[in-house]
């Protein structure tokens, strides 16, 4: 099993990497939407956790990117943000999790063990 974390905050990656270990996942990191988007066109992942707000192309480039590729077979999508309400307006129902910005991997864990469809 294969985790994408695409983060810019070293506390958040490292909650992230701590999660997916855990959970025996392989884990690979982006620091932005370019790199992310790069590496989802060469590697097929089993789960996704996306900074909303990312630099060089938002978290939202990268879904577009995810559902134009995938169309609604994505894997395991996790939106991350400050502004959930906001986001939850912007993403399409039942595709992906939006959860408010952590740095505790134990909560990025039980996000990434929950089954789709994500609505929270």
């Amino acid at each position: 099993m294969k985790l994408l974390v695409v983060e810019d905050k070293p506390l958040v990656v490292r909650a992230a990497e701590i999660a997916g270990e855990r959970l025996k996942m392989s884990v690979d990191c982006a620091s932005d939407g370019w790199d992310a988007i790069a590496r989802l066109e060469n590697e097929r992942y089993d789960a996704i956790v996306i900074d909303a707000d990312l630099p060089h192309r938002s978290g939202f480039g990268v879904l577009a990117f995810l559902h134009q590729e995938h169309g609604r077979d994505l894997p395991h999508v996790l939106i991350l943000s400050s502004d959930t309400g906001n986001v939850k307006r912007h993403v399409a129902e039942g595709t992906v999790r939006v959860m408010r910005t952590t740095e505790s991997a134990e909560e990025l864990q039980r996000a990434l063990q929950s089954e789709p469809p994500w609505q929270s």
